[in-house]
């Protein structure tokens, strides 16, 4: 791989914003709210010069809950708020289909992660991924992308500062 910069990989809902009700959506900006610490967490990655890529399951396009434009404002906020943070979100990568509809790339499938090492000519296994879910889990492990688990009671911030790992 040309690119041996290590990437953190970030899911979107309950890792960077706070996750809505199972079978609710954010549909629009103004559904979208950080979670504590995750604004804090970006700058410490930008100061680090981590790159960021985000990548999220978004059935709720597939489900007509969610409009495209929509989403594409909001991952716009995403990487603009971000930058004047300091940090790098180099893309915002999706999945928009049904759980029923089989795709490679929704998690706990691997498809949005090699989009990415596919894209940015990646060494995946030198690269974090950082979610809140054990399809998140099961996809890192697919991929050989290490993968460190947000828990519901820890910022996003917090998990960064405690590990022992170079990142």
């Amino acid at each position: 791989f040309k690119n041996r910069n290590s990437f953190i990989f970030l899911d979107r809902d309950g890792v960077l914003n706070i996750k809505q009700k199972k079978g609710e959506y954010v549909r629009c900006l103004k559904d979208f709210t950080w979670r504590k610490g995750s604004l804090e967490a970006i700058k410490f990655l930008g100061k680090k010069n981590k790159k960021i890529i985000i990548i999220s399951n978004q059935a709720g396009i597939a489900l007509d809950k969610v409009k495209l434009e929509d989403l594409n404002i909001i991952h716009d906020y995403i990487i603009k708020r971000s930058l004047k943070l300091g940090a790098n979100v180099e893309d915002v990568i999706f999945c928009p289909h049904h759980w029923d509809d089989n795709c490679n790339c929704r998690k706990p499938k691997s498809g949005m992660f090699y989009q990415a090492q596919k894209k940015f000519d990646i060494d995946l296994t030198n690269s974090i991924f950082i979610g809140d879910q054990e399809t998140d889990r099961i996809s890192a492990k697919n991929a050989d992308v290490p993968y460190l688990h947000l828990k519901k009671n820890k910022s996003l911030y917090d998990l960064l500062k405690d590990q022992k790992i170079s990142i």
